[in-house]
């Protein structure tokens, strides 16, 4: 597996949908509310009893407040409801269930920190075109949907970028951030001899890109490659379906051979 560690960088999710329409239905309520006092304070000084004047006031401000509560109320259940009815699922998200259902078991994988696409040189147009045109045939076929996944797969994975989820051995794989396990690809490092002497339930180490999510229809597609010894590694774009937070392997194809 390449040692190269680029210089990586971060990728931003769309805020969670269920906290958006909390947000802009609570902020047109506001101002709605607060439109109303402006323009109505006017006419609370035509009543003579300044008493009288102070309870409306007081009143108007008790109504808008309580019917504040039951918009925010009612606009949270329907988030929410919403929410665990079509689940939006961050590219972290997606990583981490791809990487448990690969490596699920008493071992665990050791994942490099930067994303990386194929092992393909992202600035020679004339290979990218022919691996583009080789998965094409393997991968997708006649599916448009998967046309447009791949498409999507090679835009987006041009630069490398940061993961961000935190490891998690127990689901089967480690995020190696600090380079504690490239240590043993350096100058008397000992290699993969003295990897898995030293870690004997490393199960080698995995390289994966960003994830293409069709949520529409609940398929992933995305790259991991993983090498467990100098002479044994391969690379493949999986495709999988995801459903109830688990994931069906659909087709995968193979992009390289160590």
């Amino acid at each position: 597996m390449e040692r190269v560690r680029p210089i990586v960088q971060q990728w931003d999710d769309a805020d969670n949908p269920g906290s958006c329409t909390i947000k802009v239905v609570l902020s047109l309520f506001y101002r709605l509310c607060f439109t109303t006092l402006y323009f109505y304070q006017p006419g609370l000084q035509h009543i003579p009893n300044i008493g009288l004047r102070l309870i409306m006031r007081k009143s108007l401000i008790l109504i808008f407040t309580i019917s504040a509560f039951w918009v925010s109320l009612a606009v949270s259940c329907l988030s929410g409801q919403l929410a665990v009815k079509n689940p939006s699922y961050s590219e972290e998200m997606i990583i981490g269930l791809v990487l448990s259902h690969l490596w699920s078991g008493a071992k665990y994988t050791v994942v490099s920190p930067g994303t990386t696409f194929c092992r393909l040189n992202m600035d020679d147009e004339e290979e990218l075109v022919e691996a583009k045109k080789y998965l094409l045939k393997k991968l997708v076929g006649n599916d448009q949907d998967l046309k447009r996944l791949l498409e999507q797969l090679f835009t987006i994975n041009r630069i490398p970028f940061k993961l961000r989820q935190k490891s998690n051995i127990e689901k089967g794989y480690f995020i190696d951030y600090e380079g504690e396990y490239e240590g043993y690809f350096e100058e008397n490092g000992g290699g993969w001899d003295k990897w898995y002497k030293d870690h004997p339930n490393a199960d080698g180490e995995t390289e994966v890109s960003r994830p293409v999510y069709d949520e529409r229809n609940g398929i992933i597609m995305i790259y991991v490659g993983t090498q467990v010894h100098w002479k044994a590694g391969v690379g493949n774009i999986i495709v999988f379906k995801l459903k109830n937070n688990k994931l069906k392997e659909l087709s995968r194809v193979m992009v390289w051979i160590s």
